[in-house]
């Protein structure tokens, strides 16, 4: 039960930052340009990348980010669905368990297409590679989602 509950949580909590997150970069696309220049540039120095495989890694990534960005969209979309119908009351238990499946599914893509795409990296970079990126991937998320949320905070204040 408390997994359910831990879960539950997770798909209430997620996409409000998300869309958080995203409604404050559609006001500012050159910060976003930014970040992800700051990003690309840490990554290259940090895998200690050459020109030839910098190339190919960022169009792997690019193309990891695309399927990732329609998941999420999908997924966004679904709950959004989901909420409306909540909020309504027009549909039964099924349907509601149904939409927790699909979304449990959803979250399971996203997670297929991360291991795929980590997998497809292993002849193009070395296993200590592909964990400095996997943390740094993790950690970059993290002070990103803080710098974003304390500002929020500085904003509220003024």
């Amino acid at each position: 039960m408390k997994k359910i509950i831990l879960v539950m949580m997770l798909f209430v909590i997620a996409p409000i930052v998300n869309g958080q997150m995203r409604e404050g970069l559609k006001h500012g696309e050159k910060a976003l340009q930014r970040i992800e220049q700051m990003e690309k540039i840490k990554l290259i120095e940090i895998l200690e990348l050459d020109e030839e495989t910098s190339i190919k890694f960022f169009a792997r990534k690019n193309e990891f980010h695309k399927k990732q960005k329609s998941l999420m969209d999908e997924r966004e979309k679904l709950l959004a669905d989901l909420e409306k119908s909540i909020r309504d009351e027009e549909n039964d238990d099924n349907f509601y368990k149904n939409a927790v499946v699909k979304l449990l599914e959803l979250e399971n893509r996203i997670f297929d297409e991360r291991q795929i795409f980590l997998n497809s990296l292993t002849n193009l970079l070395t296993p200590q590679q592909i964990a400095k990126l996997t943390v740094f991937e993790f950690k970059f998320r993290r002070e990103l989602t803080q710098s974003l949320l304390e500002r929020g905070k500085s904003s509220k204040k003024n």
